[in-house]
């Protein structure tokens, strides 16, 4: 099979196991939002968020940096691997320990402070498996992470089945993400195992090389995280713990629709080094077309219908202490199609080896945000964090894209895009002249924009072949 059959054989398992799994995690969100409400949702958010900027930190760019090292020709990748592990596994038991203890400096109740402390396990666990994402990036064998992941999202679906059963407090739901993640985790080593030896090593020729690949990386990350979740953590100490569940509901939402991204560009992204490597330029420009393509076709129309149906679609998902949750979601809802853009470019920087000129670009989007938030936040609350959260977004994709264009000068053809914006269109037309339960709408939408897409030559056999062949 070469490579963009691969590419177009694994995007659809791992989409299909995507949207398994998306299904398991649209179930346990409104299942956590309507047991918890809007302040013990805050609550569960702000733990969830203050842990995750640790996890950059242990990460430090290493996942990315597995993947663009084991894809070069001629990578000794046990070794790199050893040396990998044994890195991440020392910060992670460094830094997690950390975690706790810097959470009692901050005005959270004890049960966020105790929810950190557990939930720092998980955060560990899931650090250590994302290393090993690169070894299934590289032979497009990412079904087997989505096979890993589907069995932690159900995992976690039973686990707050039963939190809710037992009437449990936030503790126990943390102690059933430490267990889901851990079995994720798990499968993920012994699937690994059975395709390269790993075994933690030290080699400090190997650990500066990767550091001096991965601190772009991990620097750039670390500022992405500061503008994507410095929202949540500033309402975290400015606003109430029921401001937080509202905007985290919302913010949940578009998160669990834009893990699609993350997925092909997982897949795609050896590809783009191995090309860019190669000097293969017209494969570097093809994936990178292909992938635009498929990005507007999916991105465009999820943004339109979360954005018309958004208090609608909170309602659904919280019942109606939500409802003042959807003019949030409004406004988040045009990020959800420029994350799809962001993943694309943010993983094709890494593909050109830009990352230390997009760290500049990190920096100065986080700066803007950081001061942004404490402009607005303060004065408006929700809506101002998400209109930030918006701001952020469409700078970050901006500078990433000019980076790889700068670089490879490369032409993306917008003929496809172009149908997609009028199929979306027709497809807002409908919904905003419809008036029935907002899940017949959402589906009776899909097909509409479906039928108009094709209707305009904008989506066929042919053309479904040729976003990957």
């Amino acid at each position: 099979m070469d490579a963009s059959k691969a590419l177009a054989h694994n995007t659809a398992l791992q989409i299909g196991g995507k949207i398994i799994g998306m299904a398991f995690g649209i179930a346990t969100v409104p299942i956590l939002i309507r047991y918890f409400g809007d302040v013990g949702y805050g609550e569960y958010t702000t733990a969830n968020t203050f842990l995750s900027l640790f996890a950059v930190v242990v990460d430090f760019g290493l996942t990315l940096t597995t993947v663009q090292m084991i894809s070069e020709p001629g990578a000794n990748e046990p070794k790199i691997l050893g040396n990998l592990l044994s890195l991440r596994l020392i910060t992670g038991v460094i830094v997690f320990a950390i975690a706790p203890l810097t959470a009692l400096l901050f005005p959270y109740s004890m049960e966020i402070k105790a929810a950190i402390a557990v939930g720092a396990l998980a955060y560990f666990f899931q650090t250590t498996g994302q290393m090993l994402t690169g070894i299934y990036q590289k032979r497009l064998m990412m079904i087997k992470v989505a096979i890993a992941e589907l069995v932690g999202r159900a995992l976690l679906l039973a686990g707050v089945l039963v939190v809710v059963f037992v009437r449990g407090s936030l503790i126990e739901a943390m102690i059933a993400l430490v267990v889901s993640v851990f079995v994720q985790t798990s499968l993920l080593i012994v699937l690994a195992n059975r395709l390269v030896r790993i075994r933690a090593q030290v080699d400090f020729s190997v650990w500066k090389e990767i550091f001096r690949r991965s601190w772009p990386i991990g620097v750039s990350i670390f500022f992405n995280l500061v503008y994507l979740r410095g929202d949540i953590l500033l309402l975290s100490v400015l606003r109430p713990q029921s401001d937080v569940g509202l905007y985290g509901g919302a913010y949940k939402v578009i998160d669990v629709m834009t893990a699609l991204p993350v997925v092909f560009m997982g897949l795609a992204l050896p590809l783009l080094v191995t090309a860019w490597q190669s000097r293969d330029k017209e494969t570097f420009e093809a994936t990178l077309q292909k992938s635009f393509n498929f990005f507007s076709i999916l991105a465009l129309p999820l943004a339109v219908g979360a954005f018309t149906l958004a208090t609608p679609i909170m309602v659904l998902v919280g019942g109606e202490e939500f409802r003042s949750a959807g003019p949030i979601l409004a406004v988040l809802a045009p990020a959800l199609a420029i994350v799809f853009y962001a993943a694309l470019f943010g993983h094709a920087v890494v593909a050109v080896q830009k990352q230390r000129v997009m760290t500049i670009g990190y920096a100065v989007t986080a700066v803007v945000s950081v001061a942004a938030y404490f402009l607005l936040v303060p004065r408006f609350g929700t809506i101002g964090a998400a209109w930030v959260t918006l701001l952020s977004e469409s700078l970050v994709t901006l500078l990433t894209f000019l980076v790889v264009w700068r670089a490879s000068r490369i032409r993306l053809r917008l003929t496809v895009t172009a149908k997609v914006v009028a199929a979306a269109a027709v497809m807002y037309l409908f919904l905003k002249v419809t008036n029935i339960h907002v899940i017949p709408q959402i589906i009776i939408g899909g097909l509409v924009y479906f039928v108009t897409l094709v209707a305009l030559g904008g989506l066929s056999p042919k053309t479904i072949k040729g976003l990957f062949v």
